[in-house]
């Protein structure tokens, strides 16, 4: 009996091999019945789909920090939103995801939470950097208070309202807002914190509060 299912095997191996080779389209059509279908939901299906969730997650992530931080579109401004700089937060510049391609041009002032935080100082097509009121290098005309007091912000770490006339009646908690040619007037950047006299006992100047923490910013308004 096993000798009688050994033939039968051996020449159902032949027959098989002799179709494939005198008749390839019957060949395939033996090998295909032989062989078991692919089972639907393949591990390629299933990291298509995970990646493409992925995708839509970190979306809705990006959606979420615009609108919890730039909740409304400002006429003639463009939203960003700004790189990361996780684990060196330098606040001397940051680093947004808006270019020349949709309209940004180096001079031209960025806010966050309703505050002037900077300007463009460089432009590419698809981003931008702006140099902030932190840099050490950043000069501004400004005016503070209700008389509109001259002064000149002078940025750093702890950037500082300076060139104050001595005679000027410059309080704590006075606004510190833009009068910069190029730039909206009255934007506000600050308050007055501490009023002292500088080194050279010619000027009054002045410490900045600031509203905001710069490190949190995930997305600001830059002008067209």
């Amino acid at each position: 009996m096993a000798k009688k299912h050994h033939h039968f095997l051996a020449v159902l191996l032949l027959a098989t091999g002799g179709l494939i080779i005198l008749t390839p389209s019957y060949g395939w059509k033996l090998r295909n019945f032989l062989t078991p279908a692919p089972v639907t939901g393949s591990t390629g299906d299933v990291a298509d789909l995970s990646a493409e969730n992925a995708a839509l997650k970190a979306q809705l992530a990006e959606l979420t920090a615009m609108v919890g931080q730039v909740s409304s579109t400002v006429p003639g401004t463009v939203r960003a939103m700004v790189y990361s700089r996780y684990p060196l937060n330098f606040k001397n510049e940051i680093l947004v995801d808006a270019g020349s391609g949709m309209g940004v041009s180096a001079g031209k002032g960025v806010f966050y939470d309703g505050n002037l935080i900077g300007t463009v100082y460089q432009v590419f097509t698809d981003g931008s950097i702006v140099q902030t009121i932190f840099d050490p290098g950043f000069r501004m005309p400004v005016r503070i208070g209700k008389s509109g007091i001259d002064a000149l912000l002078q940025g750093g770490t702890e950037p500082m309202a300076v060139s104050i006339a001595k005679n000027a009646a410059v309080q704590p908690g006075d606004v510190i807002y833009t009068a910069a040619a190029g730039l909206p007037y009255g934007l506000p950047i600050g308050e007055v914190n501490a009023v002292s006299v500088s080194a050279n006992n010619l000027f009054e100047q002045a410490t900045v509060n600031f509203s905001y923490d710069l490190n949190a910013a995930q997305a600001v308004l830059i002008e067209k």
